[in-house]
């Protein structure tokens, strides 16, 4: 059962009483995405809670009189990307808030992945993706960015309610045992945890308050080229990636898995619009490594799984996972 619009309103001013939420207007250029910091190690006392790190896309959601907003990590406005989700929170019971969360699509294992969101919205089937929300950033009048995290996800949940049935579900946490946690979650193939302190405030930008840890390895890279197809394929046969290290774009190696013909041709089509007669790496790539590439300008990103970096630093058997629209190629750095 949901609190009432007193309930919450009490809520509000309790937290205002002790200093940490503040009346002020909702503006949507104040609202930006909190961001994790990587680690090899889970914080496993009881100052940190665990989520599961979905494999999808970081959403801002804007609600103000029923007007809804979708923003995505890097500020685009993909409102018309997910209309089932927008008019679901149209529904909610508040006046004004700004959620943050991630847009998934899980596989049939129940498990979110981001190849699967991919193929959900080139189909156009809403009824596969949810948004799991993590995270109250403003409610009715109310900034609670200076709340501790504990008080916005209580607050947060009583507004979503505990059902885990409709398109949008308040993402669950675990408070303590961090370490035990993670091995549970990659022992279900989970992508990783993303560790949060309990007390802290919500702040834009990467922060040691959040914490992600990965299972497996998948990486951001920037598509620098791509070679030509061979055989009856079409569009192109595998992708130059690489990563910026500072304003270098390193090489990194190249994908030819894990392309249906719809992305080939789709990706192709992109990429012969961008060709380049010169290369954006560092560094001129080998002989053999040239071989019928052609050069495009640094303007996508994609997510790839891979089993190792090697000894060269190339990616050991990469796997193209899909494209990431939400994110600038200038903030792909390796394990970032």
């Amino acid at each position: 059962m949901k609190p009432s619009k007193a309930a919450i309103a009490e809520s509000l001013h309790q937290l205002e009483r002790l200093g940490y939420a503040h009346p002020r207007r909702l503006s949507k250029r104040s609202v930006g995405p909190e961001l994790a910091s990587l680690t090899d190690e889970v914080p496993n006392d009881a100052d940190w809670l665990h989520e599961v790190k979905y494999d999808g896309y970081r959403i801002l959601s804007l609600v103000r009189s029923g007007a809804v907003s979708l923003r995505s990590r890097n500020v685009q406005n993909w409102t018309h990307r997910f209309p089932v989700i927008a008019r679901s929170l149209q529904k909610l019971p508040v006046e004004s808030c700004v959620l943050d969360g991630e847009i998934v699509a899980p596989s049939e294992e129940g498990i979110s992945r981001f190849s699967v969101l991919q193929r959900s919205l080139g189909d156009k089937i809403p009824d596969r993706y949810f948004y799991y929300v993590f995270d109250l950033l403003y409610l009715d009048g109310f900034d609670l960015r200076d709340c501790p995290l504990l008080a916005r996800k209580k607050l947060l949940e009583s507004i979503l309610g505990k059902s885990q049935s409709g398109k949008i579900r308040f993402a669950r946490h675990i408070r303590g045992h961090g370490v035990s946690v993670f091995r549970r979650a990659c022992h279900s193939h989970l992508e990783g945890l993303i560790s949060k302190r309990v007390d802290a405030p919500y702040r834009h930008g990467r922060s040691s308050d959040w914490l992600k840890s990965k299972c497996h390895h998948e990486e951001e890279l920037v598509i620098g080229g791509y070679t030509e197809p061979s055989g009856a394929r079409e569009g192109f046969g595998a992708l130059l990636l690489g990563y910026y290290s500072g304003d270098r774009l390193v090489y990194a190696g190249r994908v030819g898995t894990g392309f249906d013909e719809k992305r080939l041709k789709e990706i192709g089509a992109r990429l012969k619009r961008d060709e380049s007669p010169i290369s954006y790496f560092s560094g001129e790539l080998s002989g053999r490594e040239r071989l019928r590439v052609h050069y495009v300008k640094p303007r996508y990103v994609a997510q790839i799984g891979y089993a190792e970096w090697t000894a060269d630093q190339r990616l050991r058997h990469p796997v193209f996972l899909g494209l990431r629209e939400d994110k600038k190629p200038r903030e792909v750095n390796r394990a970032a």
